[in-house]
């Protein structure tokens, strides 16, 4: 322990830093699902509203991308709902998109196929944005739908 007087030496300690699992999370939840699917015309106009719940040990220090990933006609299309940021104090106590407005918008829909695998995954940098997961294993539990008409 450093402080104004010096240094304090102490016995050398070793700990073990355990992750938590990512079912001890919740998935980012879209406005407009009806059992499993997200069907188009029931998407307000301004689009589907995105929120995720504050999660245990949850701080300012950390940070948040939220993307969907779809099948347009060429391929696989990603939009990123929440680029890479950090996690405001109003998210600590109120959670993510609460507060504000996040939203999976309409045009983005509109290059997507219908009767297709819609997916939302949630990524959160636990070192202020430092180091992430990688983009096939995001920590957060994936939202997955069926986007139809």
């Amino acid at each position: 322990v450093d402080e104004r007087g010096g240094a304090h030496l102490s016995v050398v300690r070793k700990l073990q830093v355990q992750s938590i699992p990512s079912n001890r999370f919740e998935a980012v939840r879209c406005d407009g699902l009806s059992g499993g699917t997200l069907r188009y015309s029931s998407v307000d106009p301004a689009g589907a509203r995105l929120t995720l719940s504050k999660w245990s040990l949850i701080t300012t220090d950390q940070w948040i991308m939220i993307t969907f990933t779809g099948v347009g006609n060429s391929g696989d299309l990603v939009y990123e709902a929440v680029r890479k940021r950090a996690i405001t104090s109003a998210e600590t106590v109120n959670g993510i998109g609460l507060t504000t407005d996040i939203r999976l918008p309409k045009s983005f829909l509109n290059g997507l196929r219908r009767n297709t695998p819609l997916t939302g995954k949630v990524y959160v940098s636990f070192d202020g944005g430092r180091t992430w997961p990688p983009v096939p294993a995001p920590n957060f539990p994936l939202l997955q739908l069926t986007f139809t008409d």
